[in-house]
């Protein structure tokens, strides 16, 4: 059941004292809002101010009064820092009021805690001292908090800020925290006695800190720190904090987002993130920094390089931009530094950089990579790599000394570009091209960065290089500088088979090994190289001057059996070089002579070649020879002997010597003995000749002649020919000359030949044998020759001679057959076999043979002959009959006969194979039982 509710009326007769409580109340409230909107007296503000100002702060305020809601107020708060008076904080009102919380544990009432508020201040403090050390010249030195809000808690010893938060410029700050044992009588204000030392930074910070002023907060930012800081244990501190924003400016490049985390704890500063947004990456980083004085720093991120360059003080810019490089795509990072003393950081770091890419000389390289290392006592090590590992290089610079190991298997092509400007002109001039795969080697020191260029050695391979018509395959080479000295250790390689035009001709060049060392002096100029090669010499002739070109050129090596060793030495600055060679080929032919073997050394200085010695072998004998040239003085001095086929000889020597003697056939033994002086220039004044030469025969139009041997000599531009000798059909050959051969033009000759004893049966019979005879008898002759040399032989010789045969069947000599037909007609019991001697003489003119009388005599009849033989047209003579053989007795019978003798001449025309004989005086209408004209049967 509802109980009645009860009236008010009984209600105020149950309680009568309730009504004054009421009444009391409400005067109580009247009375508090009376006093929230009254200030308090001066009296008052200046005692509470002076009870809850902190020590070292001056505070004061504009008005004083109490809120109910509020607690205390306080307006126009003015607060200074006794020791850094830059040090304001302004607000429009702070509010306080205490509470008196209880232990949740013992129910009792604790110390009252007091909290603090404010809203719409400012806050003016200096930079931190550490940084006022550090930071750059136009660096902001104070900074200004505006819209501060906050609320403060403090309980007994204990100070703690629940919220602030601000606005510096762009920036919206955010603060909270607690600060302990505040009463702590160690405890001091900042800037004091005692207070906690400032924090030591690395030199090099200064110029981080310095390029602070280049940073600009774009879009606003927000700053949030939180702390627990206990007075008088400033080690036991715990700080972090944290600002981000949307967007940072540094050095005109844009980061967005961008956030930085700040933790100090136990001494130990740490920052556990930065981070930089880019366009194409991020950027992270971390540092510690321990209270032992040990600094760590970690970088790692990926961003295009301008903004990685942005991140470095102007100062450090310079040493790392690198001319002519320019990376495509974002570069990635990774740095660790120390930890270490901050000033050892630079000597205790690692780290690395790579990119998709970069671009060196217009050419993209892919891949690269850079490892770093620097420890303590170590110096810095170092590796880079590129395309897939084909370009490696690591190094180590620890001091004043540096290392450096390279590799690489790039294609020539792309290895040239990163070789330096100079030596790579070089290379594109004299036209080498290098055949890949290249494999490429070098080392560097150890020696200081300055002198590293002068300490290195090279290893380098490639599958061939061609240079000047020469591939030289499986190339190898090593190579190395020490100071002023370069040293090509080694060169070998494998020369390959080549087809060149030798004469006009496609001809084939065996290759074969290939070996070259060298050495050069900077300071001395000096240099010296070896070549051993086994490759035809023809290949080469493009390194030589055009007259050693010509020579190679007349070579030819059929069996593919040669060998060349090289040495040569010169000086820088001066023409011409030191060279000494061995050359040595089996079966090879020079001017078109094959030879068994041909040797030879030589020895060449400016000016000076010398030949020692000269050996070449042939089946039928050989020559050898000591040759020097002097190209000033033009002189050319040798001494050598041959024993092969003169032909042979003179084809070597040249192609007028040879023309000279090649229609000459010349029959073992042979050997030729000469050494003098030769001097080449107009007139060879100089010239001094002495020579033996020998034959067992040789065979001309004129007859065979047998155990040939002569003496010669050469004065100035005369050539003598001394003691000819020879066995010509059984008598004896004699003759010498004068010939002016050796000068600018030819001169004239002389000669003198005689014959004795010669077995004409034995003539005729070898140059006519069609007109062969028996007891011809033996033929003496005689003839002394002069004309100009170089011209047509019989047009332009001149001279005299003689002849003789005796005890010889003369009439049967072919030319004098017609003679005796034509005698016996008139009278046919003559017989030849009376006409035993023949003599006469004659004179060379003309182009003719010119005779005033030749005798053929005998017994009963003798012949007296006249006229001429022309060379090019034959016989024009006559020929007189007369009685018996000439003494004082038959003189006065052929003065009587002479009418008869005179009808008795006969005329000789016609040449020697076809002479024509008929009578001169009688007339042409004889009696026809004889021929006018008989002529030989």
């Amino acid at each position: 059941m509802n109980e009645p509710r009860p009236s008010n009326a009984s209600v105020r007769r149950r309680h009568p004292r309730a009504r004054p409580w009421i009444l009391a109340l409400l005067l109580i409230l009247i009375l508090l809002a009376w006093l929230a909107s009254r200030p308090w007296p001066d009296a008052v503000q200046r005692a509470v101010l002076e009870r809850v100002a902190p020590e070292g702060v001056r505070l004061q305020a504009g008005a004083m009064h109490w809120n109910f809601f509020e607690g205390f107020v306080i307006e126009d708060v003015h607060a200074v820092l006794a020791e850094q008076p830059r040090c304001v904080l302004r607000a429009d009102w702070l509010t306080c009021w205490w509470t008196r919380p209880r232990d949740p544990l013992t129910r009792e009432d604790m110390d009252r805690v007091w909290r603090i508020r404010t809203e719409s201040g400012s806050l003016t403090a200096p930079a931190p001292p550490a940084l006022g050390k550090t930071v750059a010249p136009g660096m902001r030195e104070q900074a200004r908090v505006e819209r501060l809000s906050a609320l403060v808690e403090a309980d007994g010893d204990t100070l703690r800020i629940l919220h602030a938060e601000g606005r510096l410029d762009d920036v919206i700050l955010h603060l909270s925290g607690t600060i302990r044992n505040l009463s702590h009588p160690e405890a001091q204000p900042p800037g004091k006695a005692g207070a906690a030392p400032v924090m030591p930074l690395p030199m090099e910070a200064g110029k981080w800190l310095g390029a602070l002023d280049q940073v600009r907060i774009a879009g606003g930012a927000d700053l949030k720190i939180s702390f627990d800081v206990e007075r008088g244990r400033p080690g036991s501190a715990d700080v972090l904090c944290e600002l981000r924003g949307d967007a940072l400016e540094i050095r005109e490049r844009h980061f967005s987002p961008w956030r930085v985390r700040l933790h100090y704890r136990d001494r130990d500063i740490y920052v556990p993130a930065l981070v930089l947004g880019t366009d194409q990456g991020r950027i992270n980083a971390s540092a510690t920094f321990r209270d032992t004085g040990r600094l760590g720093v970690e970088i790692k991120g990926s961003a295009r390089p301008e903004y990685w360059m942005a991140l470095l003080p102007a100062g450090l810019r310079p040493d790392l931009e690198t001319p002519g490089i320019r990376p495509e795509g974002p570069v990635s990072v990774k740095l660790r530094l120390g930890p270490a003393r901050p000033d050892q950081l630079l000597r205790d770091w690692t780290g690395s950089l790579s990119a998709p890419a970069i671009r060196y000389a217009d050419t993209a390289w892919q891949g690269p990579r850079v490892e770093l290392e620097s420890l303590p006592g170590q110096g810095i090590r170092f590796n880079f790599h590129a395309e897939d590992e084909a370009l490696f290089v690591r190094g180590h610079v620890q001091d004043d000394r540096t290392e450096i190991r390279a590799s690489s298997g790039l294609p020539f092509e792309r290895l040239k570009i990163l070789m330096p400007d100079g030596f790579r002109s070089r290379l594109e001039q004299a036209e080498v091209r290098v055949h890949d795969p290249v494999r490429l080697e070098v080392k560097a020191g150890p020696a200081p960065l300055e002198s590293l260029s002068r300490a290195w050695s090279a290893t380098l391979r490639a599958g061939g290089v061609h240079w000047r018509g020469v591939t030289l395959a499986d190339a190898d080479a090593e190579m190395r500088r020490s100071g002023t000295d370069w040293t090509l250790d080694s060169c070998t390689g494998l020369v390959q088979a080549a087809t060149g035009r030798v004469h006009h001709t496609a001809t084939r060049m065996e290759g074969g090994a290939f070996s070259l060392n060298g050495r050069f002096s900077e300071t001395s100029g000096q240099w010296r190289a070896s070549c051993t090669t086994a490759s035809d010499p023809r290949q080469w002739r493009a390194f030589v001057d055009p007259g050693t070109a010509r020579t190679l050129s007349r070579f030819d090596f059929p069996g593919g059996d040669h060998r060349l060793q090289m040495e040569a030495r010169g000086q820088t600055g001066e023409k011409g070089l030191d060279l000494s060679a061995q050359f040595e080929a089996r079966d090879a032919a020079y001017r078109g002579v094959t030879n068994d073997l041909i040797r030879f050394h030589f020895d060449y200085s400016p000016g000076k070649l010398q030949i020692d010695p000269l050996d070449v072998r042939r089946g039928d004998g050989a020559c050898r020879a000591r040759i020097g040239l002097d190209f000033t003085e033009k002189l050319v001095t040798f001494a050598g002997t041959n024993t092969a086929h003169p032909h042979a000889f003179c084809r070597m020597i040249s192609d007028e010597f040879y023309a000279a003697f090649r229609d000459i056939p010349f029959e073992p033994p042979y050997r030729m003995a000469a050494t003098g002086t030769f001097d080449w220039r107009p007139g060879g004044e100089r010239t001094s000749i002495k020579g033996t030469a020998s034959a067992g025969a040789t065979v001309t139009p004129g007859g065979r002649f047998e155990s040939v041997s002569t003496a010669f000599s050469a004065t100035g531009a005369v050539v003598y020919v001394n003691g000819l000798s020879a066995k010509y059909y059984g008598g004896d050959f004699r003759g010498s000359g004068t010939f002016e051969a050796l000068g600018a033009q030819p001169g004239d000759y002389s000669a003198a030949i005689y014959c004795e004893r010669a077995d004409l049966d034995e003539v005729i019979d070898d140059i006519a044998p069609e007109h062969r005879a028996a007891e011809l008898g033996e033929l003496h002759g005689g003839v002394f020759l002069r004309g100009p040399l170089g011209a047509p032989f019989w047009d332009a010789v001149s001279g005299t001679g003689w002849v003789r045969i005796e005890d010889g069947r003369l009439l049967e000599l072919p030319v004098l057959r017609g003679a005796t037909r034509l005698i016996r007609v008139l009278y046919p019991a003559f017989s030849s076999l009376s006409q035993t001697d023949l003599r006469g003489a004659f004179d060379l003119e003309d182009g003719a043979l010119h005779s005033g009388r030749i005798e053929l005599e005998g017994d009963l009849l003798s012949l007296q002959a006249e006229g001429r033989y022309i060379f090019d047209d034959g016989f024009r003579m006559t020929v007189r009959m007369k009685p018996l053989r000439e003494n004082q007795l038959t003189r006065m019978v052929r003065f009587a006969s002479q009418p008869l003798s005179k009808l008795l001449e006969f005329r000789l025309r016609g040449d020697l194979g076809d002479p024509k004989w008929s009578f001169e005086n009688l007339p042409l209408r004889w009696p026809g039982w004889f021929d006018l004209s008989a002529t030989d049967e």
